[in-house]
């Protein structure tokens, strides 16, 4: 009958495992004619049963074989991006290591087509990724570390307030805290008070023009400064107070002296 025909190739479906079988395999393991097959093959289909992976050759795969490849190749996903969180994408070589082997190459590309068709791949680069994964800034921090150093660099002798650059680029302050002291112990930015942080190079130059300043002055108060560099106060108080700090200047009633440096 009809129905015990289907039943056989189902299971005939089912042992053939993930690389699933031809139609002249099929045949043979279900002693069917080559219509009748065909005829079984086209229902279940149409049930969500059984995939035509191949066109040409007419593979045929159980839709429960077909789905467990997917879901072996989306774990597989996630262990490389656990293991490499800031690589953007992975390469199909490595995702398809291990459940892949012994599959047709086609069937292989077949799985990939639909975990991206499903939305659960997404191709990204030259890779794919899991739809799931994404870059942060927190998490790359490189990525990090040269926006923070762009951000102050960009701006010169008036670095922007802090908390409106993480703002900017949705990172916290504690995340972006070891990236910051990493940035100064590799002095290319320099501390001058809390959240306000100078490019080195900007330091550099406020302390030549300092130092030329009093080559023919006895002391530097806010309004030198002032005249130096053109800042606004909140700059300048800030930068006075860290010179004292780095024991280039010293403090003396209103003013600052020189301490050579």
């Amino acid at each position: 009958t009809a129905h015990s025909g289907l039943d056989l190739t189902r299971a005939a479906l089912s042992l053939s495992g993930s690389a699933g079988a031809s139609h002249s395999q099929l045949q043979a393991l279900t002693g069917q004619s080559a219509a009748a097959l065909q005829k079984q093959l086209v229902q279940l289909s149409s049930q969500g049963e059984a995939i035509c992976w191949r066109k040409e050759g007419r593979m045929w795969t159980s839709s429960l074989h077909f789905e467990a490849l997917i879901r072996a190749c989306l774990d597989r996903a996630a262990a490389l991006h656990a293991k490499n969180p800031l690589k953007p994408s992975l390469p199909s070589g490595a995702l398809c290591a291990g459940w892949s082997d012994k599959l047709p190459q086609r069937l292989v590309a077949r799985v990939l087509e639909a975990a991206q068709k499903k939305g659960l791949l997404v191709a990204e680069g030259d890779g794919l990724r899991l739809a799931s994964h994404k870059v942060t800034l927190a998490s790359d921090q490189e990525g990090l570390s040269r926006k923070l150093l762009e951000a102050h660099t960009s701006a010169g002798l008036t670095p922007p307030n802090l908390k409106d650059v993480l703002e900017e680029l949705g990172v916290s302050s504690k995340e972006a805290a070891p990236v910051l002291r990493l940035l100064c112990e590799q002095k290319k930015l320099v501390r001058v008070k809390d959240g306000l942080y100078y490019s080195n190079e900007a330091v550099e130059e406020i302390l030549d023009k300092v130092r030329l300043w009093f080559s023919d002055h006895e002391d530097l108060d806010v309004g030198g400064l002032k005249e130096i560099l053109g800042l606004s106060r909140k700059y300048l108080i800030a930068l006075l107070e860290f010179m004292d700090r780095e024991k280039i200047t010293v403090r003396v009633g209103d003013a600052r002296q020189y301490r050579g440096r």
